[in-house]
């Protein structure tokens, strides 16, 4: 099969005959790329699952054009769903709710719940609208990796495997969205993104964070939603993570002159270190840590050495993927 990667109106519009065709397309959101299917069509749903080897009971997250089409999904609208969705849709932030039966198994892996989330990316926002159906979409890289945040990554993993990449530039956030599960009460953080705890807590009140949200090696036996379950986001190098500063400064030590390791560092460079990309702030990192992980594994870097930002507001994401891809972590004072 060949790949094409197209822009603009034209691209929209073919995207979309593909989707209601049957097929899985790859277009941009402000988060991620996604790899979209049409949410009636259960083969193409299941294409989604086998373009990039990802697990079936590793659940989908639906993408709805305007709040009407939530009532599709889901038999209840709340209140507080209601309320979240005027604050913070189009954006970052997806709601899982209970699941109308006629929906499709295979975008919650047999549970009775669906996530959703409306995305504000401009071309996925004309891409729903031209479909008139709401899409599963899932990030659009080959299961595990990095995810991708520019259609060439796309390209890179999918290449030969999909029709068609709608190109729309480097994603705004560059981590995932915020997952909140509304049919608990508290209502429960499962994957922490664009939209932060601190956020949801000042409209909500308490919101219980989950176990993996905690700790993202903790093993799952099903997963509520995606993100959960499985290592995620992992480049070919070891990812080292690092949660304080001084600890950072004692491997730079033993580890900066090595041509085949590279630092990733927040607000001040390390001394001594030959390798190193410095961010100004925590959502400066998170924009470039996929396509970060992407750079350096072309360079055939061994070895990524991060500081992990604190965790609060938009640091508790990039915290939560940097544990999810770690092969090691190190918490020492």
């Amino acid at each position: 099969m060949k790949t094409s990667i197209e822009m603009g109106n034209a691209g929209i519009q073919n995207a979309a005959k593909l989707l209601l065709s049957g097929e899985v397309v790859a277009f941009p959101t402000e988060t991620v790329y996604g790899l979209g299917a049409n949410i009636g069509n259960p083969l193409a749903i299941q294409k989604i699952f086998t373009v990039k080897g990802r697990p079936s009971d590793n659940p989908l997250i639906v993408h709805i054009a305007e709040f009407s089409q939530l009532s599709l999904l889901t038999p209840r609208i709340s209140p507080r769903v209601k309320l979240l969705a005027k604050l913070f849709w189009p954006g970052p932030l997806t709601l899982v709710v209970s699941k109308r039966k006629e929906i499709s198994s295979l975008l919650s892996a047999g549970l009775q719940t669906v996530a959703v989330r409306m995305p504000s990316h401009p071309l996925a926002r004309k891409l729903l609208y031209a479909c008139n159906v709401p899409l599963a979409a899932p990030s659009a890289n080959s299961f595990g990796k990095p995810s991708p945040t520019t259609a060439s990554h796309v390209y890179e993993d999918l290449h030969g495997k999909i029709p068609l990449i709608l190109d729309g530039g480097p994603c705004k956030f560059g981590i995932e969205s915020t997952i909140l599960d509304m049919t608990t009460s508290p209502p429960t953080l499962l994957r922490p993104g664009g939209v932060s705890l601190e956020q949801l807590e000042k409209h909500l009140g308490r919101v219980t964070l989950h176990p993996v949200v905690k700790d993202p090696k903790v093993k799952q036996v099903f997963a509520k939603a995606p993100g959960m379950k499985y290592r995620h986001y992992a480049p070919r190098a070891n990812v080292n993570v690092l949660l304080t500063r001084k600890e950072l400064e004692t491997v730079a030590v033993a580890e900066g002159k090595n041509k085949t390791t590279h630092f990733l560092v927040l607000k001040k460079p390390l001394t001594g270190v030959v390798n190193q990309t410095v961010y100004t702030c925590a959502s400066h990192l998170a924009h470039d840590l996929f396509a970060a992980f992407r750079r350096l594994d072309a360079k055939n870097t061994t070895q990524i050495i991060v500081q992990a930002p604190s965790e609060s507001h938009v640091g508790r994401g990039v915290r939560n993927r940097l544990l999810k891809a770690a092969t090691h972590i190190n918490d020492k004072n």
